[in-house]
């Protein structure tokens, strides 16, 4: 039987939170290196790719170990804003470090300045999506505030989504309703996997 959403996120959150600070910090560099194996099988060309990423508060995993990978690959990083009910992105300047660009913003997320967010959500090779829970089927565990669902929606089918979660976040269902986004690939510390909702 599929868990109540509600009783998910609980699980999920207190599974993230049970790691030890060393713990997250080994997950954060060995994501780094699962990332670029990623790179190279999608992107083999030395092609400028266009990132949706993200910067992780409370226990999420921390991504901050893969921006000078990607910044090199080369590749542009579009970081998220909420900006009311929807997600705006702003794009890292080149040669700026994150943590140089980045503020506090709603619920303390680390958000872009407001004179850097575009209007039009930008076009995108894939988009990095942190979640409570994934399945292999692609489908997601959020907040429940549907920011990031309102935001795929809009997405070409052909723009890669990309869950990205510890190995443990991974479970055999994740209950979804109609307007819930599904992922192509899921990325951890230890390997990232096709999902059945690939394109």
């Amino acid at each position: 039987m599929i868990k109540h959403k509600q009783v998910l996120r609980q699980e999920m959150r207190q599974l993230r939170d049970n790691l030890t600070p060393e713990e997250r910090r080994a997950a954060a560099r060995a994501v780094s290196a699962t990332l670029a194996d990623f790179l190279k099988v999608h992107y083999p060309q030395s092609q400028r790719l266009s990132i949706a990423v993200y910067a992780a508060i409370q226990s999420e995993l921390d991504l901050s170990e893969c921006w000078t990978l990607l910044q090199n690959w080369p590749a542009d990083l579009y970081f998220p804003a909420v900006c009311g009910n929807r997600l705006c992105f702003g794009k890292l300047p080149e040669g700026v470090r994150p943590v140089d660009f980045l503020h506090s913003g709603v619920f303390g997320v680390p958000e872009p300045p407001p004179q850097s967010l575009l209007n039009q959500p930008p076009g995108l090779d894939f988009v990095l999506v942190p979640g409570l829970a994934f399945d292999m089927k692609g489908r997601r565990l959020g907040w429940g505030k549907a920011y990031y669902d309102r935001f795929l929606t809009d997405l070409p089918r052909s723009t890669l989504r990309v869950g990205v979660c510890y190995s443990g976040q991974i479970v055999p269902a994740v209950p979804a309703d109609r307007h819930d986004q599904t992922m192509h690939r899921l990325l951890t510390p230890e390997q990232w996997m096709a999902c059945e909702a690939q394109p």
